[in-house]
């Protein structure tokens, strides 16, 4: 395409996009914990510390359950 020629070197590689998977993957454990702590974007404080707790639990469990990451 015309309009995208000057992407081409830009082009990621494919060790480039099984990174970004598996940030994606590291990512979305904080990302839901924010969710749990927030109601209505309105910061619930009763959530936060069973929140980090779970947070650090999904993390422990990628930790050792998913070598590569």
């Amino acid at each position: 395409l015309p309009l995208q020629c000057h992407m081409v070197n830009k082009k990621l590689s494919l060790m480039e996009w099984l990174l970004l998977q598996d940030l994606e993957v590291i990512l979305e454990v904080p990302h839901t914990a924010q969710q749990t702590m927030s109601s209505k974007s309105t910061p619930v404080l009763s959530g936060t510390i069973p929140a980090f707790e779970n947070m650090t639990e999904q993390w422990s469990w990628l930790k050792y359950h998913t070598s590569h990451l």
